[in-house]
């Protein structure tokens, strides 16, 4: 006889009474009625102490919840967000605890709650990474010594004297010759430019160079992907360009 039928009361009801039988045993009937000896006891007590209403269900909510947030926290908080527009949630709890260091302030996660339900948190845009197809690309195939360059860094590790090795690699995609190795201690832009520089001094400027998407050779949150150093490679290559045409 399971509690999920319409009338779960008069079920709840009609269960104290038997319980209330003489010869009785409590875990036979609990059984019975499709509940635990630990559910029984409660339905028993609260009958014995409410009457009929105490085997109503009850909310679930407790009495003092410690997320309940007291209305004027709300309102200092709304306050602060409206003088400050451009705060956030972390500022806006820093300052509120600064104002009102004898209250207890709630935790930044109530703070962002608040703003958005008073409609005054901006939802973060998130940057949507470039299509690969909208990239500048070069699919041509190398046909000539110094068409296309190839350029990548073959990833970093630590020397037994734990010092860092970070190996930039250049090479003629036609030839297949190793124009550098160049261990870098960093594999910023200033070093990968100070490299290209001392390469184009010996061997001149290649048709293409062609790297990975990785940094500092492209970035998925710049225009077209671009860095500071490939539009630095694209400039030197259109000034040569520029100077042998004249």
């Amino acid at each position: 006889m399971p509690w999920k039928e319409n009338n779960t009361v008069d079920l709840r009801f009609q269960f104290v009474l038997d319980s209330f039988q003489n010869d009785v045993n409590f875990t036979q009937l609990c059984a019975q009625y499709g509940i635990s000896t630990k559910c029984g006891y409660k339905w028993k007590e609260r009958f014995l102490k409410e009457g009929r209403d105490g085997l109503l269900d009850k909310k679930r909510t407790p009495k003092n919840s410690p997320a309940k947030i007291a209305e004027e926290t709300i309102l200092e908080i709304i306050k602060i967000k409206n003088n400050k527009k451009f705060w956030g949630a972390k500022k806006i709890l820093e300052l509120y605890k600064a104002k009102f260091p004898d209250r207890r302030p709630p935790n930044r996660s109530t703070v962002e709650r608040i703003l958005k339900k008073a409609g005054l948190l901006e939802k973060k845009k998130n940057r949507r990474p470039i299509n690969s197809g909208q990239r500048i690309s070069m699919p041509e195939k190398a046909t000539h010594p110094n068409h296309i360059w190839t350029v990548d860094f073959k990833g970093w590790w630590y020397t037994p004297d734990r010092e860092k090795v970070n190996p930039l690699t250049v090479r003629d995609d036609f030839s297949k010759y190793i124009l550098s190795i160049k261990t870098l201690s960093k594999g910023d832009i200033p070093s990968v430019k100070a490299e290209f520089i001392r390469l184009f001094k010996i061997y001149g400027l290649p048709e293409i160079i062609r790297s990975d998407n990785g940094p500092p050779f492209a970035s998925m949150q710049s225009l077209w992907g671009l860095t500071k150093l490939s539009v630095w490679l694209a400039l030197s290559r259109y000034q040569a360009r520029s100077h042998s045409t004249r």
